[in-house]
């Protein structure tokens, strides 16, 4: 907590030196976001990779599924004043000190767009998300024109005509990366295939010093490069 107000202090910061037209946050940075967008008078998006709109669907992220389903609306919405509550008192000496503006006041869920970050074959949208809520897919970047692999990746691609299975947790981190992959090797062997395990924000070396044959561990790849290399 002791950190929510320099943080706001650096987001003003950068703002003042790019002077945006709009403005994208992430559920964390909605609320100086939102005043910062106020104070240039431009438009702010929230965009967030795990639904977060208050729906009768589901619960709000961390709360057990096990909620009967008719109090998941209101849970949500509790969880958008508790998050207000927390952030209250920097959040308003923000505004007043750096920005000008008066306290906020409000729920902070309402005051932007919504753009949900993921598939929705993975996540359907509930029928009761409001209209300014919206699915998009995921978001990627291209690979460079200039892409070229690591020698051990493109080593491995071509030793086979057999297209690997690839598996990955991006920027999630693994409680027991090894133990993940182990089991994933496992399964490999079993089904006389080969297979590309990327680390991401897990332990890369410590998984580097497994030896599997079958499998080759990576930090990182374009998907839209190595997707289409791979046969799932």
């Amino acid at each position: 907590l002791k950190m929510q107000l320099p943080n706001m202090r650096l987001a003003w910061e950068a703002a003042q030196a790019v002077r945006p037209t709009a403005i994208v946050c992430s559920v964390t940075t909605q609320a100086e976001c939102i005043s910062i967008g106020q104070k240039l008078n431009v438009p702010v998006i929230t965009a967030s990779t795990v639904p977060i709109a208050p729906s009768s669907a589901y619960a709000p992220i961390g709360v057990s599924d096990a909620v009967p389903r008719f109090l998941n609306t209101t849970l949500h919405w509790a969880t958008d004043r508790m998050m207000r509550l927390s952030l209250r008192k920097p959040l308003n000496e923000f505004r007043s000190s750096a920005l000008s503006l008066p306290p906020f006041s409000g729920p902070l869920f309402g005051c932007t767009p919504v753009l949900c970050m993921y598939s929705r074959h993975v996540v359907p949208p509930p029928p009761d998300y409001p209209p300014f809520v919206h699915t998009t897919g995921y978001w990627t970047l291209p690979a460079p024109p200039s892409y070229e692999p690591d020698p051990p990746l493109a080593s491995f691609l071509e030793a086979s005509e057999q297209k690997p299975v690839y598996m990955g947790f991006g920027s999630m981190p693994l409680r027991d990366p090894v133990a993940a992959l182990a089991d994933f090797a496992e399964a490999l062997a079993r089904l006389d295939r080969r297979g590309i395990f990327c680390s991401g924000w897990s332990d890369y070396e410590k998984l580097q010093q497994m030896d599997a044959a079958h499998v080759l561990v990576i930090r990182s790849a374009p998907h839209d490069w190595l997707l289409p290399r791979c046969a799932a």
